[in-house]
């Protein structure tokens, strides 16, 4: 298994490269995930990067900056379970359904599987969500500090997050964004092992990922 925290290689960034170019240009192509119902504002996901299949994000290398201000390497978050999710803070519709659906996936965990389980949020909107705007945030969004975390970062580091995860997100022209509305599960080494699509999707299958996840953990 591949080490969290080492650069990708020429070959990984190539394909994450590509995924920018696609993602830049806003075309709204057919994908390999299961299609549903898209809200006002949301765009279909891109495919993942078929190299990063099986390689942990951490090897992105990148840095964040988190709501207490503190530099955050992305393997920051290695060791346990991730449900991420990428949003903007301002967003008075979508991301809050969204942020729902995880605030769901987390109540019907196991108190110490939930323990054991981080939320990430990593904003695609740097110009308005600084580290105070997200402490706003989580104070407004009554999130636990213990369990999660979330995190601002550079155009670049997050243009390549979101290629890696298969996230679209474009300006809609008014102020705020169009995007994809994906919620990921990552392994304690950052490999993605699940994706959810969409809003207010069934959270059987999360939550069943996350107990194996946890359980392995264990081990």
């Amino acid at each position: 298994m591949i080490k969290p925290g080492k650069p990708m290689g020429d070959t990984p960034r190539l394909f994450v490269m590509l995924s920018l170019l696609s993602l830049s240009g806003g075309a709204m192509a057919e994908t390999g995930h299961d299609h549903h119902e898209q809200a006002p504002s949301e765009l279909a996901p891109d495919p993942r990067p078929a190299g990063m299949a099986e390689m942990s994000i951490y090897q992105l290398g990148s840095t964040w900056r988190d709501d207490r201000s503190v530099a955050c390497p992305i393997d920051t978050l290695s060791g346990q379970p991730v449900v991420l999710a990428m949003v903007y803070t301002s967003c008075e519709y979508v991301c809050p359904m969204l942020l729902e659906d995880m605030k769901q996936i987390e109540i019907q965990l196991e108190p110490a599987a939930r323990k054991a389980i981080t939320f990430a949020l990593f904003s695609f909107d740097p110009e308005r969500d600084s580290p105070v705007a997200l402490a706003t945030y989580r104070i407004q969004q009554s999130l636990d500090a213990q369990n999660w975390r979330l995190f601002t970062g550079a155009p670049n580091d997050i243009l390549e997050l979101a290629a890696v995860l298969g996230v679209r997100y474009k300006p809609d022209g008014y102020g705020g964004f169009s995007h994809s509305n994906i919620i990921t599960v990552l392994d304690a080494d950052g490999i993605v092992r699940h994706q959810q699509v969409g809003l207010r999707q069934p959270t059987d299958a999360i939550v069943t990922v996350l107990k194996d996840l946890s359980e392995s953990e264990k081990k």
